[in-house]
């Protein structure tokens, strides 16, 4: 009997659903995408970088110990950093550095953390290298993502061509992001609109057609 097999039986006698068989055969450790990220005047370039998912409990504990680090250390108030928006830009800053403290990794497994911690990443990296590594994780999160997010306007009519071609099937609906929602609802609005005053202008008759009804005069 193989490992697989064996595995099976063991999670079949303790009565396991099929959603934590889906799960526990999914856990081959985290997602892992190979980066090339030049750096500040090509400093990083030819470095070997990785980015990891996060699970959901980091993310939520990210942007908690944002809030006490920048609070407790740099001695912002709450009121400042959530009410602000030059407070809000530093928490937002805060969170890339440590979601990158735990999701940049060595591209060879078994992929360890480049940085120590928060502190070590930002003495490791400049500001804008910072900013550009966070958008290659968010990059990195959204493929991989099942919520469907059309952004662009071009994006927004494939998708609705797709459904209304029966290519995609309607349920796609049911795992669009809110914004793509509202994208896909102002672009079928303006359709119709169109397509009604097409309809509309066709049936009115022109002034060349026009019946003349009056007398002809002697």
């Amino acid at each position: 009997m193989s490992n697989d097999d064996l595995t099976s039986k063991v999670l079949e006698a303790t009565g396991w659903s099929p959603l934590r068989k889906a799960l526990h055969a999914s856990r081959g450790g985290p997602a892992v995408r190979i980066v090339e990220f030049d750096g500040s005047g090509g400093r990083l370039r030819g470095v070997p970088l990785a980015l990891r998912t996060l699970t959901s409990d980091e993310s939520v504990r990210i942007r908690a110990q944002a809030v006490t680090f920048l609070r407790d250390r740099c001695g912002f108030s709450e009121d400042y950093l959530i009410g602000t928006t030059d407070g809000t830009s530093i928490t937002e800053f805060e969170v890339k550095v440590r979601t990158l403290a735990l999701a940049l990794v060595e591209p060879a497994p078994p992929h360890r953390q480049l940085a120590k911690d928060a502190d070590d990443l930002r003495e490791m990296f400049e500001v804008d290298e910072v900013s550009g590594l966070f958008e290659f994780f968010i990059d990195f999160v959204q493929e991989r993502s099942p919520i469907t997010s059309a952004q662009s306007p071009e994006e927004v009519g494939a998708l609705c061509d797709a459904l209304g071609k029966g290519m995609l099937p309607f349920a796609r609906l049911n795992v669009c992001d809110s914004a793509s929602l509202r994208s896909i609802a102002r672009e079928l609005a303006t359709r119709l609109r169109a397509l009604t005053s097409s309809r509309s202008s066709d049936t009115q008759p022109s002034s060349d057609t026009a019946t003349d009804t009056s007398e002809p005069s002697e």
